[in-house]
């Protein structure tokens, strides 16, 4: 902490270390010195000043080369920087917080949130119809009530959602998914498929396994240089992981099927009979 005294030219020192002293000491003493130690909130604020002042020159001086013509980023983080990618994590975490506590403030139930990379999935409870949000609240609007009762509780729900997380900030806007877009009820998150079921215990989130129609249909071939032993280990490892994707709570004929699934995929890609038996015998 500089003392708040002038030099004589009437300016307070830029500088308060000698970078050209031959010791370590000497180079990182200060010329004048402190008239106190600073305190944890001080030294925090110290931190963050430097780390601003780091972070803002390494990002608005990233250069590459496209067509031999060396260029300097002109804005948004560099592709490929990895600083990039942990700044973005940050200001993630501090987004997630931010919707959380705004849900919360609004009344609104949050009873699941999980967040991977830019997939966000929650469970809400879902609100009434005629809800919107207005001027930082969370209102019923009578006229658009009966327009609400033929919209699915997960849509208006996820739609009000999406309307609190878009005024966070205006770099990141919000696209919403729910179980009653997709014909059979079903939401895909990644390898699964999630749905809610009324039960006598109350409301459950169930999931079974799920891959996009896209996706090969082939695995290992049986004609790779790969030993036996490992084929057989990567493949019994995917046909339990088939099953484990699969809530306990679902009849048993839903998992056979998906692991049946696997199998045809097994015998597509040239396994025989015998080996298929081994693989969903040893899952």
């Amino acid at each position: 902490v500089c003392p708040k005294r002038k030099t004589n030219r009437g300016r307070r020192p830029a500088i308060t270390s000698s970078g050209t002293a031959g010791t370590r000491e000497k180079r990182f003493s200060p010329w004048l010195s402190a008239q106190r130690r600073p305190n944890e909130n001080e030294k925090r604020s110290m931190i963050v000043r430097a780390f601003h002042v780091a972070l803002t020159f390494v990002m608005k001086n990233h250069v590459y080369i496209f067509d031999n013509e060396v260029r300097q980023q002109q804005k948004g983080g560099p592709i490929g920087l990895e600083l990039t990618g942990t700044i973005a994590q940050i200001f993630m975490i501090w987004w997630d917080r931010k919707l959380k506590n705004n849900l919360s403030n609004l009344g609104l139930i949050v009873r699941l949130y999980k967040r991977y990379v830019d997939d966000i999935n929650m469970g809400i409870v879902p609100v009434e119809p005629g809800t919107r949000y207005r001027d930082n609240a969370i209102i019923i609007d009578e006229s658009k009530v009966v327009e609400d009762r033929s919209v699915s509780q997960d849509k208006r729900t996820m739609l009000l959602v999406k309307s609190i997380g878009d005024e966070i900030h205006q770099s990141i806007q919000l696209e919403v998914d729910f179980p009653s877009n997709h014909h059979d009820g079903k939401m895909p998150i990644l390898d699964l498929k999630v749905w809610v079921e009324d039960r006598p215990d109350g409301c459950k989130i169930l999931h079974e396994h799920y891959v996009k129609k896209v996706s090969s249909k082939a695995v290992i071939n049986s004609l790779s240089a790969l030993p036996w032993r490992t084929k057989r280990t990567v493949l019994t490892q995917e046909a339990l992981r088939v099953m484990l994707n699969c809530s306990t709570e679902l009849p048993w004929d839903t998992i056979a099927g998906h692991v049946s699934t696997m199998m045809i995929r097994l015998q597509y890609s040239g396994y025989d009979h015998k080996f298929r038996y081994e693989v969903v015998n040893s899952a």
